[in-house]
């Protein structure tokens, strides 16, 4: 559950280009998101809330932190996530509590959705697991998250997270 719990604040990511940068400063402050989660991935599904506050660290760059809670307990998330000057390509890292295990992910952007892909396999309760992420700035201000993990053993797929957030005013 960590590692999906840490991933959520992926969320930040921008569109390519200089609207990139335009738009970095729009996911600074304060946003909430409700949906689905499996823990590790192939759990049963529970509902999931999450606090999250996003940070302008430099203009290509946002540093998020903040809070999720299921049924099954809470914790604590980070992430860090850059574009580089063209606003095409994505570097994120992920800090999982409480092990502060750091994951990398890299990823590129087609219209408002960018798709990023875990670097390196991690194991998860003794699965052998890789995500690939999908985040949707919706036309509504609203930002649709969806995380696909692969059991890379068994060869079995499941989505993970579905999580909409909203801006708290």
């Amino acid at each position: 559950m960590r590692r999906i719990l840490a991933v959520l604040v992926m969320l930040a990511t921008l569109p390519s280009g200089s609207f990139a940068t335009e738009l970095l400063s729009g996911f600074v402050g304060a946003w909430v998101g409700e949906g689905t989660v499996r823990p590790s991935g192939f759990d049963a599904p529970q509902k999931i809330r999450c606090k999250v506050e996003g940070k302008r660290t430099s203009p290509l760059q946002i540093s998020f932190a903040g809070r999720c809670a299921t049924t099954s307990g809470a914790g604590a998330l980070g992430l860090l996530i850059a574009t580089n000057k063209s606003g095409k390509n994505y570097a994120a890292k992920v800090l999982l509590s409480p092990s502060d295990a750091e994951v990398d992910f890299s990823g590129k952007n087609v219209g408002r959705t960018i798709t990023l892909t875990q670097r390196e396999p991690i194991r998860n309760r003794g699965r052998l697991l890789t995500s690939v992420i999908t985040l949707t700035l919706e036309n509504d201000g609203m930002i649709g998250f969806i995380n696909q993990v692969t059991d890379i053993e068994k060869n079995q797929q499941q989505q993970a997270l579905e999580v909409i957030f909203r801006r708290l005013p």
